[in-house]
């Protein structure tokens, strides 16, 4: 044990399951480009004393910001808070990332993700989630595909189709 990878250890000692986690994804999105301007969106004009200026298209320049979903894979420990003013020694759960790599640790830190028990928002309403989402940026998860999918539509019901992801992001 001693000499084990802590990779190892959590793979072999904490079960893994699958949840689907919502959020908004940190690029923009905008529909497809016209053909009323150029290739930046923008529409260039000449004022009637001859200077040129430019402005985004109000056709397509829009940005939108969009709520995908990925898969992912989480492992369960359970700990003890020994502190009265925390929970009185109950126990409680929370997930950790499963994603655990050999490499360099910048290079992948990218593409993970941080799990806590209080964002599995399977006994919620959409409501509730909605209001729990104005504060939280990392997203919710769901242990059930479709109820992910349901909430992630619910969230884009009012954007345009067809949106194509930028290469921007905010």
């Amino acid at each position: 044990m001693k000499k084990a990878k802590l990779h190892e250890l959590v793979n072999e000692l904490c079960p893994s399951s699958i949840m689907y986690r919502v959020y908004k994804d940190s690029y923009y999105y905008q529909i497809p480009k016209c053909d009323k301007c150029n290739d930046n969106r923008k529409i260039t004009f000449t004022s009637p004393f001859g200077k040129e200026y430019s402005d985004d298209c109000p056709y397509c320049s829009k940005q939108y910001l969009k709520f995908v979903m990925d898969e992912v894979e989480v492992r369960k420990l359970s700990y003890t808070w020994k502190s009265d003013s925390y929970n009185n020694g109950d126990y409680e759960d929370f997930g950790c990332e499963c994603r655990i790599h050999d490499g360099d640790y910048m290079s992948n830190y990218k593409n993970t993700v941080f799990f806590s028990a209080y964002k599995c928002v399977d006994n919620k309403s959409f409501e509730e989630i909605k209001e729990f989402m104005k504060n939280d940026k990392d997203g919710v998860y769901f242990t059930s595909k479709e109820k992910a999918e349901e909430f992630m539509n619910e969230m884009n019901k009012d954007l345009p189709k067809d949106l194509e992801r930028t290469d921007y992001y905010y």
